[in-house]
């Protein structure tokens, strides 16, 4: 890349998730990847479920305010004091979901996600309830990512969900690339395992 081509402002956000990074966290490895993410498919509306300490917030928003994009940060306790770009709500994400449309239309978001990011309980059950409770709200080509999917050594079963849903072989430990039911996916079993899953666009082959 001409580095007099270089956003210096992506640099230097970029240099703020590396830093991060360094600090720690089990999703420390992916930080840079989600960054990357959404400077790439500049998502319009990016929503979080399961903030903790706001490690993958903290790249996320930085993508977010780069590409203007709107981010919506959700967990059952109150972590509003982790983020900064992000409108954060309180509540129980599949709960939320139900709420979804009115909420946007009270804060005048348009009720479309393109990026979806799950790091919650990481149950086979409470994703697929997330999973039917949020993929009426994902856009046409959206993205949805999934933490923890390298992690059934303790006891999380979201490979094990994705496994059945997309009709795939899933073997956490390696990476892997694959297409399935429409989607292209993508899987990092560093940091407890990272997968991104994107739909397809209208006439895209794969």
């Amino acid at each position: 890349m001409d580095k007099a081509n270089v956003d210096p402002r992506v640099e230097a956000l970029r240099a703020e998730v590396v830093e991060r990074a360094l600090s720690g966290g089990d999703i420390r490895s992916h930080l840079e990847r989600l960054y990357d993410t959404v400077l790439r498919w500049g998502p319009r509306l990016i929503v979080e479920l399961g903030i903790r300490g706001g490690v993958s917030s903290f790249a996320l928003e930085r993508g977010a305010r780069l590409v203007g994009a709107r981010m919506v940060c959700v967990d059952i306790n109150d972590c509003s004091g982790v983020l900064g770009y992000a409108d954060f709500v309180q509540s129980d994400d599949v709960d939320f979901a139900a709420v979804f449309g009115d909420w946007c239309q009270d804060h005048d978001i348009t009720p479309s996600v393109d990026l979806l990011m799950i790091d919650t309980s990481h149950t086979y059950d409470h994703t697929m309830r997330e999973m039917v409770a949020w993929l009426p709200w994902m856009s046409e080509a959206c993205i949805i990512i999934f933490h923890d999917t390298n992690a059934s050594q303790l006891g999380y079963d979201v490979a094990g969900y994705l496994r059945e849903w997309l009709e795939i072989p899933f073997p956490e430990g390696l990476d892997f690339t694959a297409e399935s039911r429409g989607w292209h996916v993508e899987h990092h079993p560093e940091c407890y395992g990272l997968t991104l899953i994107r739909r397809y666009r209208n006439g895209e082959s794969n």
